[in-house]
């Protein structure tokens, strides 16, 4: 999911996700990003850790699923990491998430594997816009089922 939040919105295949914001896996925009606020026992990962080969593929599938951003994606500097290289790029920033966005959806090792489903909180009139319209778009490629607010707001679980 492009927009910021406090969670994780993929689901993985393993217990059913706690209340305890420290049990998440997330995905960052590169290795020292956001140091400073990280919570304490979650698991993170950027695209600083992918192997070359692990990256292309992530590169590539990034590029499949929106066309319109290959060459943005082919132009990065080095895992589409804006922080460390081209200082102020719009495009290499844009392309890191898009990189990080794709990398959630598709797994990249054994901590963070293809998740089970994945739950976006979107604009209802233009659901595949922006950076999440992307995620999707990995989502439906890759085989990820897909729910918006309006299907999970209703949601419950009985105990």
């Amino acid at each position: 999911m492009a927009s910021a939040v406090a969670f994780s919105p993929l689901l993985r295949n393993e217990p059913p996700p706690t209340s305890d914001i420290e049990k998440n896996e997330m995905n960052t925009l590169a290795k020292t990003h956001r140091s400073g606020i990280r919570f304490q026992n979650a698991v993170y990962d950027s695209p600083d850790s992918l192997s070359q080969v692990k990256e292309e593929d992530i590169a590539y599938r990034t590029s499949i699923a929106t066309p319109q951003n290959k060459r943005l994606i082919e132009k990065r500097s080095g895992k589409g990491n804006a922080t460390r290289r081209n200082q102020g790029d719009i495009r290499s920033a844009k392309a890191a998430y898009l990189i990080r966005d794709t990398m959630k959806v598709v797994g990249h090792s054994d901590a963070f594997t293809k998740p089970i489903c994945a739950l976006f909180h979107v604009d209802l009139d233009n659901p595949m816009g922006g950076g999440t319209g992307h995620t999707i778009r990995v989502c439906h490629q890759e085989g990820v089922p897909v729910a918006f607010q309006d299907e999970w707001k209703h949601w419950t679980v009985s105990r």
